[in-house]
């Protein structure tokens, strides 16, 4: 599964898209609490089921990046890169992936059991 997170949406900490709103301050801070805390549930009981998830930063989709970024991904998805030995250095902190490691893994269509009980 591949998210596309809005930085300021998902709490994207250390991004200058991430800036915590001066009025109703509490309600923003629950808002975003939550909004992480719902993520970081649903990825481990996607990780659960078998999928991989990678988390892309709406950040990393401005225009001057987005193109590296999708290669990256790509490599990644294509085991064209050491992704499971860490994240591209350019991408550290951007690119977030949720399989027990710092895992930039493969994306299949299925959970993977699934997947390769169809191709059998």
């Amino acid at each position: 599964m591949i998210f596309i997170n809005g930085c300021f949406w998902h709490g994207h900490d250390g991004c200058s898209k991430f800036v915590m709103p001066k009025s109703n301050v509490e309600f923003w801070e629950n808002k975003i609490r939550t909004n992480k805390a719902r993520d970081e549930k649903n990825h481990r009981l996607l990780r659960e089921a078998g999928w991989n998830v990678i988390v892309i930063w709406e950040c990393r989709l401005k225009a001057a990046l987005i193109e590296e970024t999708m290669l990256e991904v790509a490599e990644c998805l294509n085991n064209t890169r050491p992704c499971p030995a860490g994240t591209p250095s350019n991408l550290e902190g951007e690119l977030e992936t949720h399989h027990g490691t710092s895992l930039r893994g493969q994306m299949v269509a299925e959970p993977e059991a699934e997947y390769k009980a169809e191709k059998s």
